[in-house]
């Protein structure tokens, strides 16, 4: 098996969202070309999803955890050692977890930056699928249901062809004041056309390698930067440039300042240019993610220790 690490895609949103349906759709345009993976995990004992996924005629490994949320203690370790054995033994060109839709992902970064994960994976992007009719209730009943959004890449505003349009105008409305940054899509089954037609179009690839067959799998190293203190400013600034065009992305927020000015501000930064917007309503730490190509998460985690106070 090669060295290189995995990409490990994260697909998550409430019960009845779609998840497994985009599922199905990864896997039938991509299975035939690629060695697929896929974990299924689900809070209650029963394995309905697996099964759903199980009738379809495409080649793919399937493991499921069940009984919990892999983001939790009480299914950790099984969720390491599954990952693991996944990457050593079946070598794995890219893996999917489906998360249970009571899952609260916010963490998953940094689990996946825990010894053993960060020498296997690295996390290459985060679905999030949201019902569209039933979003707005959802997210004020269940706080999980915001943790989802925040930390997606993309999210998926499914059910347009069933809802108010003005609806979708509140609930997109509702996205951006949660994830200015994420990549959203309207889309009807789950379906929309992925980049480049390739699962490489769904990667972080280096500039050179864009629109083109990387060589193996891309060697990416992972910083999980957080924190309960505050940063300057200028510190942040000076932070989102450090390594430049070698950064395949930045993202998180950030706590500036001090009371009563402190402000808070989701952070954006790809291939060393940069984008800093501010946010209301973001009540966790300072968190920031940093994926890039022969960065040092060591040195990453000093220059943010020694900018925050």
């Amino acid at each position: 098996m090669s060295s290189r690490k995995i990409p490990f895609f994260l697909i998550t949103g409430f019960l009845g969202s779609g998840k497994t349906t985009l599922l199905k759709h990864i896997l039938e345009t991509f299975s035939s070309q690629h060695r697929i993976a896929v974990i299924e995990n689900e809070f209650a004992a029963g394995n309905v999803d697996s099964i759903d996924l199980q009738l379809s005629t495409q080649p793919y490994k399937i493991v499921e955890l069940n009984k919990g949320s892999v983001f939790c203690v009480c299914l950790l370790p099984e969720f390491t050692k599954v990952c693991g054995e996944l990457a050593r033994i079946h070598a794995p060109d890219a893996i999917f977890l489906e998360a249970t839709g009571l899952a609260d992902p916010i963490a998953v970064a940094q689990v996946l930056r825990s010894p053993p994960l960060d020498e296997l994976l690295y996390l290459a992007h985060s679905y999030c699928i949201i019902d569209a009719v039933n979003f707005t209730k959802q997210e004020k009943a269940v706080t999980r249901v915001a943790h989802q959004v925040r930390i997606a890449d993309t999210v998926l505003i499914n059910k347009s062809d069933i809802t108010e349009p003005a609806v979708i105008r509140r609930v997109e409305e509702r996205v951006r004041e949660l994830n200015p940054w994420c990549n959203t899509i309207q889309v009807v089954f789950c379906r929309f056309p992925f980049p480049s037609g390739s699962i490489t179009g769904l990667l972080p690839l280096d500039k050179k390698d864009a629109g083109g067959s990387p060589e193996g799998r891309p060697d990416i190293s992972t910083a999980v930067l957080r924190t309960t203190g505050k940063i300057r400013m200028e510190d942040l600034e000076r932070l989102l440039c450090f390594q430049g065009d070698h950064i395949l992305r930045i993202k998180g927020f950030v706590h500036a300042g001090e009371e009563p000015d402190r402000k808070t501000f989701a952070v954006q930064a790809v291939y060393g240019s940069h984008n800093v917007k501010e946010v209301k309503g973001y009540t966790g730490p300072t968190e920031l993610v940093v994926l890039g190509k022969g960065s040092a998460p060591h040195e990453w985690e000093k220059r943010f220790t020694a900018a925050c106070f």
